[in-house]
């Protein structure tokens, strides 16, 4: 069996993403799939061709495996929406148990019990994503990407 938590995204399906390079600022970025068709880049203008299953930071250039680049909050957001998964289970489960337990005891004898059920699970997690302040396109590998200043590079 393999558990999988989706990373948050915005409303428009960028996730976030962090430059592994040390140097480079703001490092933050976000990323969202690649378009369907794309238009083929003329060879001649490209610094590098992309692999598949690599990303490239908008802001230093650096080229790095996807996985690279995976933001540690996301990561963090992905944890706390396990356990409140977790809770929730267990809240249903000790509920149902009661609801149960409830159902077969006998009522109006000489003794009677009830089990009753307080929850205190909570909302659930909603990790806070909003698109950066420009939205570009790649030529090169269809993908957008948020940024939040383009920059010039040499």
């Amino acid at each position: 069996m393999e558990l999988r938590v989706p990373v948050p995204a915005t409303p428009d399906g960028k996730v976030n993403q962090r430059c592994p390079s040390p140097g480079c600022r703001p490092a933050v970025f976000q990323v969202g799939s690649a378009l369907e068709e794309r238009a083929g880049a003329d060879p001649a203008l490209l610094r590098r061709a992309p692999d598949p299953g690599q990303t490239i930071c908008p802001y230093c250039g650096q080229m790095s495996p996807e996985a690279d680049f995976d933001a540690s909050e996301d990561f963090e957001a992905s944890k706390e929406q396990i356990v409140w998964e977790a809770q929730r289970d267990v809240a249903d489960f000790v509920r149902d148990t009661a609801r149960d337990f409830n159902r077969r005891m006998p009522c109006g004898g000489f003794l009677s019990v009830r089990m009753e059920v307080k929850e205190n699970v909570g909302p659930r997690p909603a990790p806070w994503r909003e698109d950066l302040l420009r939205d570009l396109l790649c030529d090169l590998c269809g993908r957008r990407y948020g940024v939040y200043a383009a920059v010039e590079s040499s």
